[in-house]
């Protein structure tokens, strides 16, 4: 069976088309600002991966730009008691019994980093 082409002689004008498919989807996708507005939260609440702890968009660029601004008032806080605490480590290290003290820590800290580092075990 062959198709068969029938005319009615009726014109329809390009911008009636489109102001009606614009209805249509307006229709269904619902208010512009609103639809955006979802996109917007979705794309900021998206994470990389599915793990909880993964920080979303929104809160890696709050990190990322909250960071300098942190690191650089604690910059100027930590110059303005430099002094007090350069006093207060002089102070400690001038000590004879802190000083045996931190120097015994640390010998222990690194004899037991290094008998882990030389321990083999096999399960």
């Amino acid at each position: 069976m062959a198709d068969q082409q029938v005319s009615i002689g009726v014109k329809i004008s390009d911008d009636l088309i489109k102001q009606t498919l614009a209805l249509h989807i307006a229709k269904t996708i619902g208010d512009p600002g609103e639809l955006l507005g979802k996109v917007v939260c979705a794309v900021l609440d998206k994470k990389k991966d599915s793990y909880s702890s993964t920080p979303t968009f929104l809160e890696e660029l709050v990190q990322s730009t909250l960071k300098p601004i942190a690191k650089e008032e604690w910059d100027k806080y930590l110059k303005t008691i430099e002094p007090d605490l350069r006093k207060i480590i002089q102070t400690k290290l001038t000590k004879k019994v802190d000083k045996d003290k931190l120097l015994d820590s640390v010998n222990k800290a690194l004899d037991k980093a290094f008998n882990s580092l030389l321990t083999i075990d096999f399960y």
